[in-house]
């Protein structure tokens, strides 16, 4: 498994991920599933500011994904929740990865 940016390539794989965690779950703060030029623009915007959207793969198969906040966002998240994991959310089959 190597993490690496995501590409625009990658987005049908995390809608994949991502979409059935939103209606699925409880366990998100996003309250809507996402569309496929949604979650490009995140990435896309979030490369643009300098912070990361990275993905967990297995030569062609995409594993997870982690949109990993700028430092200051952190250390807000940090103050106000006491908390210093990110969740790199996963493809139901290839298991779960806690606190970093």
């Amino acid at each position: 498994m190597i993490l690496r940016d995501a590409t625009a390539a990658d987005v049908p794989a995390i809608a994949a991920i991502w979409n059935p965690i939103v209606r699925d779950t409880a366990i998100t703060f996003w309250p809507d599933e996402r569309s496929h030029d949604q979650i490009a623009a995140l990435i896309a915007e979030r490369q643009a500011a300098g912070q990361a959207f990275i993905v967990a793969a297995d030569g062609d198969q995409l594993l997870g994904f982690a949109p990993i906040p700028s430092f200051a966002a952190v250390r807000a998240m940090r103050a106000a929740w006491n908390t210093r994991s990110t969740r790199l959310r996963m493809r139901g089959d290839a298991g779960s990865a806690g606190p970093c």
